[in-house]
């Protein structure tokens, strides 16, 4: 407990009836010579006082209870003259002038009877106190802190009431350890504790790889990886892709060049034709140039195929002279020049390429040795078109030509126009040599853009018609 002396000062007047002059030593005495006194009592400013705690007040037994009368304020001697005041019954005063209470209590020279209420016991000398009584009473600097409630207090664990910080940057293998300060996390190789949790590492300026030929990088060279668990991310594998990215390895082709997906190859290019025929001709190139729209190149690629149309943009070809077509490969054929193409066991000419009325058709193929074919002959020539084909649903033949026996199966085939229809190619109309039974103003035909058989005005003008000879 912390020790607070409690001064007091007691005059010891010589020869003033009202005082006794006491042996020393004792409380109210002077001090030994040595500045001691005797137990329990302390030696201050020469004087023997009591001692006291926080708890208690020690007088002495010998100190009889206050004389309101024995002391008067004119025997008060100043602190300065270092005197003891004392009445004959040992009652005190202190050094400041401050006399007892009335009911013995001793007054501080800065405080009123109403901040400290001090009773003695009137038995050992100890002080009691009221509610309050020692509250302005300033304990010892050195003195140990009382004990609190809050000192037992166990922190709490970070790890449990955060469930568990450390795994909020990804690492599910963080193990988190309770700290005096809080908590820190044992972190998984490639990553990192940041204070928080644990971050995953990372490593810049990683080169890009795998830059194919006639291609240059879409726009960093080398990226930033970040750790993801199981390995470094984004891969420094480039990829071809049109959109930039500083993040991830990218690249495009250069200019004039298009990747085809698995190569940056360039806009232009020849076409080669595949091989034709034997007894045939190309007609009129075996290979082509190419451009790159940006999504297909055209002219088209193109399959090598039989047409007497010439183009520089497909792979065609025809027969040879000396040969003749019989709609499946060229022969040979004692057929005359001007019939250059044999199919169906039958010579034919070329088409005229002009428009011509039906008695103007047979007057050309007279001309060349030859005549117009047939309805039937006409009707071999035509493919792909099963209702119209030689042997199909429709019914005109050369032993029906009566408009009774057409019906809508002889045009039964979409209008293409690009030749599919015809053995030969042709995507016209062309003229055949008999007329319609019923109606013999017309005249049968087939035209060959849709593969439809019908028949058509013989000398109708401007006319729309060619026609094929046959020998």
């Amino acid at each position: 407990m912390t020790k607070i002396a409690l001064l007091l000062p007691i005059v010891l007047t010589v020869g003033c009836s009202d005082f006794v002059l006491k042996d020393r030593g004792d409380i109210g005495e002077s001090c030994f010579g040595n500045g001691t006194c005797k137990d329990p009592f302390i030696c201050v400013a020469g004087a023997c006082v009591a001692s006291y705690d926080d708890s208690d007040l020690l007088l002495s037994d010998t100190a009889e209870p206050f004389d309101d009368d024995a002391v008067q304020p004119d025997d008060i001697v100043s602190p300065d003259e270092e005197t003891i005041l004392a009445d004959d019954h040992g009652a005190l005063s202190d050094a400041d002038g401050e006399l007892p209470d009335a009911d013995g209590d001793l007054l501080d020279a800065d405080q009123s009877a109403d901040e400290i209420d001090v009773v003695s016991d009137g038995e050992d000398g100890t002080v009691d106190h009221d509610e309050g009584s020692l509250d302005n009473i300033v304990p010892d600097e050195d003195a140990d802190p009382i004990p609190s409630d809050e000192d037992d207090v166990t922190p709490p664990n970070e790890c449990v009431t955060m469930s568990d910080p450390c795994d909020n940057g990804g690492d599910i293998g963080a193990v988190c350890n309770d700290t005096v300060a809080g908590y820190d996390c044992a972190c998984s190789l490639n990553y990192a504790f940041n204070g928080t949790f644990c971050l995953a590492d990372t490593r810049s300026e990683q080169p890009c790889t795998g830059l194919p030929a006639n291609a240059s990088w879409n726009t960093v060279s080398s990226i930033v990886q970040t750790w993801n668990g199981s390995s470094w991310q984004p891969d420094t594998a480039g990829v071809h892709n049109q959109n930039p990215s500083t993040t991830e390895c990218r690249f495009i082709c250069v200019t004039d060049h298009h990747w085809d997906g698995a190569a940056c190859v360039s806009n232009t290019r020849t076409f080669t034709c595949a091989e034709k025929p034997e007894n045939s001709d190309w007609n009129t190139v075996s290979s082509y140039q190419q451009a790159w729209n940006g999504s297909a190149w055209t002219p088209s690629d193109s399959a090598t195929s039989y047409s007497l149309n010439g183009s520089t943009t497909a792979c065609r070809y025809k027969c040879a002279a000396g040969s003749a077509w019989t709609g499946s490969a060229c022969v040979s054929s004692s057929c005359g020049a001007n019939f250059p193409n044999t199919f169906g066991g039958l010579c034919w000419s070329e088409p005229t390429g002009l428009p011509t009325t039906w008695g103007d058709a047979g007057t050309h193929c007279s001309s060349i040795g030859g005549r117009r074919p047939t309805i039937s002959e006409l009707r071999k020539l035509i493919t792909t078109c099963p209702a119209t084909q030689t042997g199909g649903s429709c019914g005109v033949t050369d032993s029906c030509l009566s408009s009774t026996c057409w019906s809508s199966n002889c045009e039964s085939c979409t209008d293409m126009g690009d030749g599919r229809y015809s053995v030969f190619g042709d995507r016209t109309w062309l003229w055949s040599s008999q007329e319609l039974l019923s109606y013999t103003a017309n005249a049968w035909y087939v035209n060959f853009k849709s593969g439809r058989v019908y028949n058509g005005e013989k000398n109708y003008t401007p006319a729309n018609y060619d026609v094929r000879c046959v020998q």
